[in-house]
């Protein structure tokens, strides 16, 4: 994939770089808060190689993938400069915005750990269920606390 090509389709598709707010990205996507998301060209975005889907709520999320923090880089080098602040107005962010931003940067660092917990149990069970380590066992039982 070509990240500064597509970094340029994406900020020419959502209204230019004057109308970005705010970049970032999770695990799997690109969320830019825009100042306007009417702006935005979301069938035309769902068209471009390497995105998986669009949404578009209180921020623009566009599904990339595991290429998505090259993209962002990408797009913040893109549009570092080009945004031109004398032709807006400074605004505050809308309080979904805000709300969504908080939730995503408490919960992302836990996902990890939530999701090894899950995998820890179910690989207890298995070995339960097939003999090979009983849940009397104090090795069974400390891996037990741990996966929760």
């Amino acid at each position: 994939m070509d990240y500064e090509n597509t970094g340029r389709q994406i900020i020419d598709l959502i209204g230019g770089p004057g109308n970005i707010e705010h970049i970032e990205h999770c695990s799997t996507r690109l969320r830019l808060s825009l100042y306007d998301n009417k702006l935005v060209d979301k069938s035309a975005l769902e068209k471009l190689p390497g995105v998986i889907g669009v949404r578009v709520n209180v921020q623009c999320q566009i599904i990339i993938g595991k290429e998505v923090a090259d993209v962002c880089n990408a797009l913040k080098k893109l549009v570092a400069g080009k945004q031109t602040t004398g032709d807006r107005l400074p605004t505050r962010k809308k309080w979904g915005a805000v709300i969504v931003d908080f939730v995503i940067s408490v919960f992302q660092p836990l996902v990890p750990a939530i999701a090894g917990g899950g995998v820890l149990k179910s690989l207890l069970i298995i070995l339960d269920m097939v003999g090979w380590l009983s849940k009397d066992t104090s090795t069974y039982k400390v891996l037990d606390s741990i996966g929760t």
